[in-house]
């Protein structure tokens, strides 16, 4: 069924090809990072810049550009804070060409995926429900059918805690609350999603595996206030968004 679906999709996308988008420079108010994601006072060094701008239904939408003032991706938010992706995210290459496009429902991915080679010819058609992906199709330049490639076929360093995984765990171990243990349990662990985006900074966080709910309430807690902001995930040495998992341990008391 999915693949039928796809099948039509594909005509559809054929038959009405997508307008190109304007690119956009940076305004005055723009926020410059380094290759590390570091924020910076001044434009002197920055490889990339992010722009965020109020929407009129009181969400937001993050704009990221490229040294040279291209646009390489927009991300829409629901919220002001960018807890909650909501809407068509959009990327493009550095020449101005539509990357890819996905879209998002509370935050998770629903409905198609597409990505685009620099022609313009859709490289991948991948389906999503809820934020499960249910089908992909993967395509080469001529437009035929092709395997699609894994995470080991492209160049890409995981997102990681600026202030290095030990700290990030000394950090949770001295914030996290005491809360009481089933009887006979000799410690629990919560595992937080946290979302990485491409500015470093956690723009959602999910339980991943649930205690119970109080436990689960201190370990979002505590995943939402860490001090440090993190290296973002590098695909091609260009930034990402990508889920990290954060155990929250809860220890008995002696």
């Amino acid at each position: 069924m999915y693949f039928l679906l796809f099948r039509h999709a594909v005509v559809a996308l054929v038959a009405a090809p997508l307008a190109a988008v304007a690119q956009n420079a940076p305004s005055a108010d723009t926020i410059y990072y380094n290759a590390a994601a570091e924020c910076l006072p001044t434009r002197a060094g920055a490889v990339r810049s992010i722009v965020t701008t109020p929407t009129a239904a009181g969400g937001m939408v993050q704009h990221v550009f490229n040294r040279s003032g291209r646009r390489l991706e927009q991300i829409p938010y629901s919220d002001k804070a960018g807890k909650m992706r909501e809407g068509m995210a959009l990327s493009w290459y550095p020449g101005g060409e539509l990357k890819g496009r996905r879209v998002y429902r509370a935050g998770q991915l629903e409905g198609q995926l597409q990505a685009y080679y620099p022609d313009g010819t859709l490289r991948q058609l991948e389906l999503y429900e809820k934020g499960d992906s249910k089908t992909r199709l993967c395509f080469d330049a001529a437009g035929k059918v092709t395997s699609c490639p894994t995470t080991a076929d492209g160049a890409l360093v995981y997102a990681r805690y600026r202030r290095g995984p030990l700290m990030l765990g000394e950090e949770v171990s001295h914030t996290v609350r005491f809360v009481p243990l089933p009887p006979g349990s000799r410690g629990e662990r919560v595992i937080v999603a946290c979302m990485v985006g491409v500015d470093g900074q956690i723009h959602e966080t999910r339980i991943y595996k649930s205690v119970g709910p109080e436990h689960d309430r201190e370990a979002l807690r505590v995943v939402e206030n860490l001090r440090a902001t993190w290296t973002p995930e590098l695909k091609d040495n260009e930034p990402v968004e990508s889920f990290y998992m954060v155990n929250v341990d809860f220890l008995p008391r002696h």
